[in-house]
């Protein structure tokens, strides 16, 4: 066993600028093609190395189980074994650390589907780990938290759904959550700080544009500033740091949209974002690793898409996790999954999180224990890594 003691310093890549300074700092780019037919209404997640993407309603109005993934390093696309079961679009997707999930979604034959596919990127390989609790949904919203996979919102058997559950990766137990207080399908989802944010979407012929977030520790759902433009469905949402990045879509009178819109949780705020796209577009799939996000097929108005585009942002990193994106420089650290035990210098237990994964990049979540001086033990779970040490926490403004 290695226990390492001496003092490391953890820098902080948390840059909390104000949104009218970012236009020199935001890029957005076309990049290669998506190398299959156009699509619409798929799926996308992305592991430490790669942007999957996958599922959907091809030109010719088919159903699609095939894959693909994208490098970021050479910006190129190659094929990975299409997911093993039915055809489909109007699934949902997120990753947990190395791992990609792929949940639910209707098949050619109108069937909503309740399966949940993990997909093991080491091996190349998918199988299934779970069903949804309450039956098959489409048009659902799904994030991963920690070892969780939440889900909510949808539409099946001809009803727009509020239900919310959490599946426990590790012990295979869902858990219900409190309903939202609307329904809501073909909606968008962030995470920041422990608290799920949904938003956009549509029951029936109503679109909506209110925001809600549900505290993941409490079970409390409280409404937020809504989305400050029109109600849309086949948007897109990701993490921003710990904002929330939402745009794209199409409203109730069937304009397209190719904007986007930057939401501050501690402000209970939004602010129109300088990126842009060229295309308006509604059913697109968006897929990040680290600073860059890709934003892959989607209907733009008539056709079925197969452009790409990359959206780099040096102000802050883009994040499907849940976990803050802190680095942390930990050379000696392999990847695998972690505990970490964070306590004050008299210490005091302030937070303790399990099952975290680390890569290459090694982020941790240390975000919400503030500036200053403290004690950290981090622990590996697949590994015989050990780490106590005292640890400054310095943020960059």
């Amino acid at each position: 066993m290695i226990v390492l003691t001496q003092v490391r310093l953890i820098k902080l890549i948390w840059m909390l600028l104000a949104i009218q300074n970012l236009s020199a700092q935001h890029r957005s780019s076309q990049t290669s093609d998506f190398p299959d037919l156009g699509r619409d209404d798929g799926i996308a997640f992305s592991t430490p190395n790669y942007m999957y993407f996958g599922t959907g309603m091809e030109t010719g109005f088919n159903h699609t189980s095939s894959f693909y993934k994208f490098s970021i390093e050479d910006q190129t696309w190659s094929s990975v074994p299409d997911l093993p079961s039915d055809a489909r679009q109007y699934s949902a997707a997120c990753n947990c650390g190395a791992y990609g999930i792929v949940i639910g979604g209707i098949n050619a034959q109108g069937d909503e589907l309740d399966d949940i596919w993990l997909y093991n990127e080491a091996y190349n390989s998918w199988n299934m780990i779970a069903q949804i609790p309450d039956g098959g949904r489409q048009k659902l919203i799904a994030q991963c938290y920690y070892q969780n996979i939440i889900i909510g919102w949808g539409h099946a058997n001809g009803e727009t759904l509020h239900s919310f559950w959490r599946y426990n990766i590790p012990t295979g137990v869902w858990y219900p959550y409190a309903p939202c207080p609307l329904k809501r399908e073909n909606g968008i989802s962030f995470i920041a700080k422990d608290t799920l944010y949904v938003a956009l979407g549509n029951d029936n012929t109503e679109y909506h544009h209110r925001l809600f977030a549900l505290d993941l520790t409490r079970n409390i759902w409280k409404e937020k500033a809504s989305f400050p433009d029109m109600g849309r469905i086949g948007s897109i949402g990701v993490n921003l740091g710990e904002k929330g990045f939402v745009g794209l879509g199409m409203d109730s009178a069937q304009n397209f949209y190719a904007d986007f819109y930057v939401y501050e949780p501690s402000e209970d705020t939004w602010t129109k974002s300088v990126i842009s796209i060229e295309d308006s577009l509604r059913g697109a799939k968006v897929a990040v690793i680290g600073n860059q996000a890709l934003i892959s097929t989607g209907l733009n108005h008539t056709f079925r898409s197969y452009k790409s585009w990359l959206i780099t942002d040096d102000t802050y990193q883009f994040s499907h996790s849940g976990l803050s994106n802190n680095h942390i420089d930990f050379e000696d650290a392999p990847t695998g999954e972690y505990d970490l035990t964070v306590y004050d210098m008299q210490g005091r237990l302030l937070r303790n999180w399990t099952g975290i994964y680390l890569n290459q990049d090694h982020y941790l979540p240390l975000n919400t224990v503030g500036d200053g001086m403290y004690i950290i033990h981090l622990k590996g779970r697949s590994n015989d890594f050990e780490y106590t040490g005292k640890t400054a926490i310095l943020s960059q403004h």
